[in-house]
């Protein structure tokens, strides 16, 4: 199942990887790995220039603000760069940094280092080969990156992809169910509550990268206290990678004293997978939900699969025009009796999954691929996008990635203690 699955800024942030060369290249993913030579210390340190790339098309070239914050790792220095650009492609764009960064610590030259996307080597420079083998990166032959934790590739611009899709899509489906709702971006929290008995549209999230155990306490706290002034139960998100090691580790502790019990485990995903073929299955007839009777299906295949009353579910959806008209949901019908159902929603330049769910009845079919595809098929058919991404539970991690989305963003969910 996915999770009912950012928070913007005005742009499309991706991260990039330059060329010492000066070479155009192209980019799908968010890193930017500097090196001095083997063997040197590693150590903490900043860099900015800027960026200069044509987007995709007729477009004209545009100047973007850059920046590279390190992560320090015994003989190697981690960087990843942010940038915000209209200009750019949501998926894809060339770029070229010029000129390189030239300064590390105690002054030593960096250099650039190619991108593995996919597993595919990255291209060459000056001589120099990064790859990706076996759960790990190699430059010029030398190991430097392993991904025993989900890869630190991914770590920070996935996840902050996938916290700000969440606050994007989730300010207008709890707006959609009330105007009146409570939408707020506060300093490192944002709010998207719609007081709603259905506890997926209940929901705050931390949104700021980097934070450190005081910060993440402080934080949990303020969340806390927000969830405690509401009448109906939600959840906290937290994206793990948006915190640093000793915040991550006294997770549970810091959540435990803010009165906040853990709820259940979860996986951001994305993938540049779009377009797909159409989808068919010899069990399922697909139906858009169009219709009131349609919705109020879409919500109890939720209720049913999520164990919630089904009272629940449809007072998070019931009456809603935007799920009938701007969200492409589509329920998978056997027999004349909706047993699944899943949507999809264009948020950023991105295809965004979210309320996939099977009648547990019927689940181990094949049935919520099925569905899923659909929705992905026909919203990547209207909008024209190339990237999807979600939120998956345990239950439906599994199934995401024979579709093409690869897991990125590990998750945690939290609810207020009894």
């Amino acid at each position: 199942m996915a999770l009912p699955s950012g928070h913007g800024h005005g742009g499309v942030r991706r991260d990039v990887v330059w060329s010492m060369t000066g070479a155009p290249i192209t980019i799908k993913h968010a890193c930017m790995i500097l090196s001095g030579r083997r063997g040197h210390p590693s150590g903490s340190w900043r860099a900015s220039g800027v960026l200069a790339g044509p987007a995709p098309g007729p477009q004209p070239a545009r100047q973007t603000a850059m920046s590279a914050v390190t992560k320090p790792m015994p003989g190697i220095a981690v960087g990843f760069v942010r940038m915000t650009s209209s200009a750019m492609s949501p998926s894809r764009c060339l770029t070229q940094i010029s000129p390189p960064v030239a300064a590390g610590p105690a002054g030593a030259p960096l250099q650039g280092l190619g991108c593995a996307v996919s597993g595919a080597p990255g291209p060459d420079f000056a001589g120099r080969r990064f790859v990706r083998a076996e759960g790990a990166y190699y430059w010029d032959g030398f190991r430097v990156l392993d991904e025993s934790r989900g890869s630190l590739m991914h770590d920070l611009a996935d996840s902050i992809e996938s916290m700000e899709q969440l606050a994007v899509v989730w300010r207008v489906v709890v707006l959609d169910r009330d105007p009146d709702a409570d939408v707020r971006d506060l300093p490192g929290i944002a709010v998207r509550w719609a007081d709603c008995r259905f506890p997926f549209w209940n929901c705050v999230t931390l949104t700021e990268d980097g934070m450190d155990a005081g910060l993440v306490k402080q934080r949990l706290d303020e969340a806390s206290e927000i969830m405690r002034s509401k009448k109906h139960p939600g959840f906290l998100w937290v994206f793990e990678d948006l915190l640093d090691d000793e915040a991550r580790a006294a997770l549970g502790a810091a959540a435990e004293q803010a009165g906040l019990a853990h709820a259940f485990p979860g996986t951001g995903m994305a993938g540049d997978l779009l377009p797909i073929p159409e989808p068919a299955h010899p069990d399922l007839t697909f139906v858009r939900v169009a219709a009131e009777e349609h919705l109020r299906a879409f919500a109890d295949v939720n209720s049913l699969a999520y164990g919630f009353p089904l009272e629940d579910g449809r007072d998070g959806l019931a009456w809603s025009t935007l799920w009938k008209n701007r969200v492409y949901a589509y329920l998978g019908v056997r027999n004349g009796a909706p047993v699944t159902c899943a949507a999809t929603v264009e948020a950023e330049g991105r295809l965004f999954v979210m309320l996939v769910a099977t009648d547990p009845r019927w689940q181990r079919r094949g049935y919520g691929e099925a569905v899923t595809r659909k929705a992905l098929y026909e919203g990547a058919r209207a909008t024209g996008t190339t990237r999807a991404t979600l939120h998956a539970t345990a239950a439906g991690a599994p199934v995401y990635p024979r579709i093409g989305f690869e897991p990125n963003s590990p998750m945690r969910f939290y609810a207020l203690k009894d």
